[in-house]
């Protein structure tokens, strides 16, 4: 189960959950869609780009985050992932 914050609707201080993409699978291997170089075309945090070096297609996100920091891995993975920059293999 993925749990996020929703952007806060027009309404005033109340959250929508209408349009949450889904979450991305942690137990299929990943890769990256784009080349390295053109990840910098994105608005990307620190750690998403660390993120994204760490991604060579032979691993899982679950094995790539293990050890890390989980808040910011977690954060990390959803921009990669909201992105479309994520590709997910069995």
């Amino acid at each position: 189960m993925a749990l996020r914050a929703a952007k806060p609707s027009a309404r005033g201080d109340s959250y929508s959950t209408d349009e949450l993409p889904a979450a991305p699978p942690l137990d299929k291997r990943v890769r990256v869609n784009v080349p390295s170089a053109d990840l910098a075309w994105f608005d990307l945090s620190e750690a998403a780009r660390a993120l994204a070096a760490r991604i060579d297609g032979t691993r899982t996100l679950f094995e790539i985050m293990e050890g890390g920091a989980m808040a910011e891995g977690l954060a990390a993975v959803a921009q990669l992932h909201e992105q479309g920059l994520l590709a997910y293999e069995d």
